[in-house]
């Protein structure tokens, strides 16, 4: 498969939105095992999570971050210029996802959806990029 980082890319686009999809049409046996695996590793507090079409994301807003940066990271797949890049990418990415998360804690801002959905992006994004380029098949074939 030729072009499997993208597939898998847009598999997990998408995935996120199906559940409050599913609920929407009255679904919820099939949404409840798509977000299976959210339940199993974010909080999903109501507080910190989107609501679409009337029901929860099946993650927080920061999980949503992590998971649309992931994809679009397997998708796009670039810039990969080596290990440097990337490892330097995700330390600021990091710093920055570690001073929302603690300044929103301490109670220095609200919940802001927006930096914590950019922040989990910005440090999933070059993940994705690096197995995209490096570990599945498809990309190094391309």
């Amino acid at each position: 498969m030729k072009h499997l980082h993208r597939v898998l890319g847009a598999l997990v686009l998408i995935w996120p939105i199906l559940p409050p999809i599913l609920h929407m049409f009255g679904l919820h046996g099939l949404a409840a095992a798509l977000e299976w695996p959210w339940a199993q590793t974010c909080h999903r507090l109501p507080d910190r999570t989107l609501h679409v079409f009337g029901s929860l994301m099946p993650m927080c807003s920061r999980c949503m971050g992590l998971d649309v940066g992931f994809a679009l990271g397997l998708l796009i797949a670039a810039p990969y210029r080596g290990p440097k890049l990337m490892w330097a990418w995700i330390a600021i990415a990091g710093a920055l996802l570690v001073v929302e998360m603690v300044t929103q804690n301490r109670g220095m801002h609200p919940i802001w959806h927006v930096t914590r959905f950019a922040t989990g992006a910005l440090l999933a994004y070059p993940i994705g990029v690096a197995i995209a380029a490096v570990v599945l098949p498809s990309r190094r074939d391309a």
